[in-house]
């Protein structure tokens, strides 16, 4: 079920599964979203579902990670992403809101574009950092 004005989901990732969470006539409402059904590990290969939410209707859309990869990919999204784009992040009493709209609007597209080759040669998860090169 979609909607387009005044809407509040929450889309949950769990093991290859989403699940939309939402509030329908007094209910909670849980649909599988088999369409972002996923046997990816990675959070950041799982950015389809906030341009899915963004398709849906959504105008803010907040991913939840303690992975800078995922506000990196983010930001160099930001510009094809037409919403909100909020970066959920720490843990207990150190949680912490990145808007990445506004801070990708202070760059130039091509910079924030830029953003994901340089992260994966500088420190990404799977590159510890660059040495000699």
């Amino acid at each position: 079920m979609e909607h387009s004005k005044n809407i509040c989901g929450l889309f949950v990732a769990h093991g290859n599964s989403c699940t939309k969470i939402y509030a329908s006539g007094g209910q909670n409402v849980h649909d599988r979203v088999p369409a972002l059904d996923c046997d990816h590990e990675e959070a950041d290969t799982r950015l389809l579902h906030a341009n899915h939410a963004m398709s849906s209707g959504y105008k803010t859309i907040i991913v939840d990670s303690p992975d800078i990869d995922v506000a990196v990919l983010l930001c160099s999204h930001a510009a094809t992403l037409q919403a909100n784009l909020i970066f959920r992040t720490g843990i207990k009493s150190k949680i912490r809101y990145v808007n990445i709209t506004r801070i990708s609007e202070q760059f130039r597209d091509d910079f924030c574009s830029a953003l994901v080759g340089a992260h994966a040669i500088t420190g990404c998860d799977s590159v510890s950092s660059y040495t000699d090169h």
